[in-house]
């Protein structure tokens, strides 16, 4: 069975028969009720009279927080929305390999000994799941922007953005251009790319140690980004308002796209060097 043929059976039984997925336009939901009440908030409190665009929604959606470790004394809030979105990502996905390799997958293996071919699989189909995620996420946000009366255009209503960005009480505001072309792209991206990355590193991980506990690991990484600014603490990048474009000494989200490449390539080849020598057959105690 080559790749293409385990990659179809993945997206049927891992992503499209996962009932898990639903958590994504339900949670975008809230998000974005949340998100439109301070957004509401600031066109109204500073009588901008334009409407907001579906940008500004992203943006505050994606708000995330200070390093929390910096500013304790300020008694700053946990960005629990944020938080969330991966949270749920990082859920829909966590047991599915583990649980494949404990059945169907054995067998393929063991038939094949094409474990190459299996593991590959695996690592295309944890990008496809995120993926899928994020689709069922924005599509969610873009029928509530169009509802409650947003501009259904990426493009940067820049007064908006500026009032939502110079909201740190650690980092300096610069400012900034209205965001467009190439970095409007980014912004875009940098959520997506880090669900695809905490999905196939969580993966990796439940080769080594139980998936329950690889996504313990996974939410700590996930975590550490709400305190710290590290530079290879790359969820970060997705706290798009605290990155460097509008933050002096902010996270590049350019930097976080090359952390998570970096982390991409390297736990799907660790993984496949461990994987030649997985023992795929149960132990005698197991039930």
């Amino acid at each position: 069975m080559n790749v293409f043929k385990i990659l179809l059976c993945d997206i049927r039984e891992g992503i499209l028969k996962n009932k898990r997925f639903i958590s994504a336009p339900l949670l975008a939901v809230f998000v974005c009720m949340a998100a439109h009440t301070r957004v509401s908030f600031l066109n109204g409190s500073f009588e901008i009279g334009e409407k907001p665009t579906l940008f500004n929604l992203f943006l505050e959606a994606f708000c995330g927080s200070d390093p929390l470790s910096k500013i304790r004394e300020m008694h700053a809030p946990i960005p629990y929305m944020w938080l969330a979105v991966f949270i749920f990502s990082m859920f829909t996905a966590f047991d599915y390999a583990y649980d494949d390799i404990s059945n169907f997958g054995m067998q393929i293996i063991s038939r094949t000994g094409k474990r190459a071919s299996w593991w590959l699989s695996k690592c295309i189909w944890s990008i496809l799941s995120g993926v899928y995620y994020y689709i069922l996420f924005i599509t969610t946000v873009i029928i509530f922007a169009a509802i409650n009366g947003y501009s259904l255009s990426f493009s940067d209503n820049s007064l908006i953005s500026d009032l939502i960005a110079n909201c740190s009480s650690y980092y300096t505001y610069k400012g900034a251009e209205t965001v467009k072309g190439t970095e409007l792209l980014l912004f875009i991206l940098s959520p997506l790319i880090v669900i695809c990355t905490l999905n196939i590193f969580e993966m990796t991980l439940s080769l080594f140690i139980k998936p329950l506990y690889s996504f313990f690991i996974t939410l700590g990484v996930l975590l550490l980004s709400a305190f710290v600014d590290w530079i290879f603490v790359f969820p970060r990048s997705a706290m798009l308002p605290f990155s460097s474009y509008y933050q002096q000494n902010g996270y590049s989200m350019k930097a976080g796209l090359i952390v998570c490449a970096i982390m991409i390539v390297c736990t799907a080849v660790m993984g496949r060097v461990w994987f030649k020598k997985y023992d795929i057959l149960p132990a005698k105690n197991e039930v």
